[in-house]
């Protein structure tokens, strides 16, 4: 991964830090998923959220993860569940 990319990752949501660790592109994720480019955008600027149980379920086996590894919980869920 790029130094860039390694400073941002903080900022990052957990589907666009899997795709980094992977080094692949959106357009890649989007081809392997089924799930069009722009919808892989907003999730990843947080202008949408994923919703549907099935599309994020491709988006994970695209990745090789589970769906509960691209979940973000806010800071009360974390902490609730330690």
């Amino acid at each position: 991964m790029k130094t860039r990319t390694l400073a941002m990752i903080d900022n990052l949501t957990p589907i666009e830090r899997r795709r980094l660790e992977l080094d692949m592109t959106r357009a890649e994720l989007s081809r392997r998923s089924g799930v069009n480019k722009g919808t892989l955008e907003s999730w990843a600027n947080r202008k949408r959220l994923p919703r549907d149980a099935y599309v994020l379920w491709k988006v994970a086996q695209a990745l090789d993860c589970h769906i509960e590894d691209l979940l973000e919980l806010d800071q009360a869920e974390a902490e609730a569940g330690e």
